[in-house]
This record gives structure tokens, C-alpha cells and sequence, in this order.
């Protein structure tokens, strides 16, 4: 696309295999970051479940400056990428499983094409605050079951339409009787 001023917008011309190659970079990505959201919905909420009911008071100290990081990058109109993912990073080691801690961290590398800075909208950052908010109170109460959700429910509400997934994109994941079997079996 070029610009003129006074003239309009006019689409350039492009080689066909470059527009081509434009196009199914877009669809890879698209769906690696649907194969993300499956990954984030089939182990995130377990893992807040887990950490609600393990959660030292230590834990719960790096949870809330993580939180108030990201409340202050919000304020500052950043996206707070850094807080979030200190965020997500407390909460596995609030689990207290090893596994989960390295899982988490590896997590963290494969979640970098969502913490892309350009897919970070102010809607999206507060979004997740609000979320994450939920989480640590859930966390705070002991509430795995809470915690289960408030996750479920933040991957949902944050990531579902940046995903371009439909509202029952989850329906096919885990029907919400397994997801009750899983939370139990955290229990």
C-alpha cells in the first residue's frame, strides 16, 4: 500500500509469489497461536488449581508484585509483557512440582508469539489484569476450583478472540464434565 497525499491510498503492485508467501505467513501463525491457546487451556488452569492449593505466603508475595508491575505498566500505557509473564511464572512455582516450574519456563518461550508487543492492546493488557486478578484472589483463598476457572476463564476472555477461535473453540478440547475430572483429580 503507498500513500499520496491529497491522492488516496493505492494498493502497490506486488510479485505474486511475495503476496503468496505474505498469505501463508499469516496462516502459520494464525495457527501456532491457536495451537498455543490449546496448549495454555489444557495445562494453565490444572496448574492454578495446583498452586491454590500450595501456595506459600512467599508465593503469594511474588504474585502481587507481579500484579502491582502490571497494574503500574497499564497506568503507564505499556503493555507490562515482563509483568505478565513474572505473572505466569510465580504462579508455577507456586506449585511447588519441579516439573511444573520447567514446564512453565518452557512455557514461556513457546507463548512468545502472543506477547508479540504489537497483538498487546490497552483492552487486552486490562483484560488481563483483570483476570489475573482473579486468579491471585482465587489463589489467596486456597480455592482450586476457583482458580481452575478464573484461568480457564482468562484464557478464554483474552486469548479466544485474538485467536480468531470461535466461541466454542473449546468444545472440542475438553467437554466441560472431563474439565471438572480434571480439576478433581488436582484436588
Amino acid at each position: 500500500m503507498r500513500s499520496r497525499q491529497g491522492a488516496g491510498t493505492f494498493i502497490a503492485a506486488m510479485p505474486q509469489d511475495d503476496l503468496l508467501r505474505a498469505f501463508a505467513h499469516l496462516s502459520e501463525e494464525r495457527q501456532t497461536l491457536r495451537d498455543i491457546f490449546e496448549l495454555r487451556f489444557l495445562l494453565e488452569p490444572p496448574l492454578a488449581a495446583l498452586a491454590a492449593r500450595r501456595a506459600t505466603p512467599e508465593d503469594l508475595a511474588r504474585l502481587e508484585a507481579a500484579l502491582a508491575a502490571q497494574a503500574r505498566h497499564l497506568r503507564a500505557g505499556e503493555s507490562g509483557v515482563a509483568a505478565d509473564e513474572a505473572f505466569h511464572a510465580a504462579l508455577a512455582e507456586a506449585t511447588h512440582n519441579r516439573a511444573l516450574r520447567r514446564l512453565g519456563a518452557a512455557l514461556m518461550d513457546v507463548l512468545a508469539p502472543c506477547r508479540n508487543p504489537h497483538l498487546q492492546t490497552p483492552a487486552r493488557v486490562q483484560l488481563s489484569l483483570e483476570s489475573h486478578t482473579r486468579i491471585l484472589d482465587a489463589v489467596r483463598a486456597g480455592d482450586a476450583k476457583a482458580a481452575y476457572q478464573a484461568m480457564a476463564d482468562h484464557i478464554t476472555r483474552v486469548d479466544r478472540l485474538l485467536f480468531g477461535l470461535a466461541e466454542d473453540a473449546l468444545a472440542g478440547l475438553l467437554p466441560a464434565e472431563e474439565r471438572g475430572a480434571v480439576y478433581d483429580q488436582a484436588h
